[in-house]
């Protein structure tokens, strides 16, 4: 059987939990969604410490994530198409927190208003024509 992996890349916005941590270009040699999150979860290790790539959820768009249907592990990726306004949704369980946790920092969540994004650090301005 001929290997299908592709060398591609995916706008991609990471959630851990209801929180959006980042907004990136992912990129990457794969084929379907299991191969996509072990990317994710090297490109972003250090904001993904807590969890395997398997307990990542990848969604196609944020209207899919809000209604909470996955795309499936062999879903194929050569087909999708995103960009930095329409990315994938990678979504990671919050990490454990210890009985005695201090020094707790808040990550922004993802704020919109018009064609900006905020996340993170990162802001994003889109125009529009």
């Amino acid at each position: 059987m001929a290997d299908l992996r592709t060398s591609l890349s995916v706008w991609t916005r990471l959630y851990v939990g209801a929180e959006c941590v980042a907004v990136d270009r992912v990129e990457g040699t794969f084929r379907d969604i299991s191969g996509f999150r072990k990317i994710v979860k090297r490109e972003w290790s250090n904001r993904l410490q807590h969890v395997d790539s398997s307990d990542l959820r990848v969604y196609s768009n944020e209207r899919v994530r809000s209604n909470g249907q996955p795309l499936e592990v062999d879903y194929a990726m050569a087909g999708i198409i995103t960009s930095v306004r329409d990315p994938i949704i990678v979504v990671a369980p919050v990490a454990s927190a210890p009985a005695a946790a201090s020094g707790v920092q808040h990550i922004p969540s993802v704020a919109r208003s018009g064609f900006a994004w905020s996340c993170g650090t990162k802001f994003v301005i889109l125009c529009s024509d």
